[in-house]
């Protein structure tokens, strides 16, 4: 473990407070990520069946496919310099804005896309598999008979 001392600062309040904050992120966060980390999640193992397996990794998928691309808040600790340091992140930031949400958006359509083809790919291939089974119980029935 990684020991701090400074003097004057309370290491441990520090902690606690990143704690708090990670805390409060994470449950004000808008995609549902303790489905990335279930470990059931990275291998079929876990499932009743293929299909199961699948139809886990798509909703994880829808989840997290699209980056967030909204725009967020500046701000700055320093009490010094915060007014200052403001006005050039943000000055910056309208700089590149154009360029990230470009790129960003660009990602998250083909995000889309990818996400679109896999899960048309899915159902296309679970209505076929549902129609020969349905077939071949009719079949069955009839070579019975």
């Amino acid at each position: 473990m990684l020991t701090v001392h400074a003097a004057g600062i309370d290491t441990d309040k520090v902690a606690q407070q990143i704690k708090a904050q990670a805390a409060k992120r994470h449950t004000s966060a808008k995609l549902t990520m303790e489905r990335l980390s279930n470990s059931k999640i990275q291998s079929p193992d876990g499932f009743a069946n293929n299909t199961a397996f699948i139809e886990a990794l798509l909703a994880t998928l829808h989840d997290t496919a699209f980056v967030d691309i909204s725009d967020f808040e500046i701000v700055e600790r320093r009490q010094r310099w915060s007014l200052p340091l403001i006005a050039l992140k943000k000055c910056i930031w309208s700089m590149l804005r154009f360029y990230t949400y470009r790129l960003w958006s660009q990602q998250n359509e083909i995000n889309g896309f990818l996400l679109a083809a896999l899960q048309g790919i899915h159902e296309d291939s679970s209505e076929r598999i549902n129609a020969l089974e349905e077939r071949i119980t009719e079949l069955e029935s009839k070579r019975d008979q």
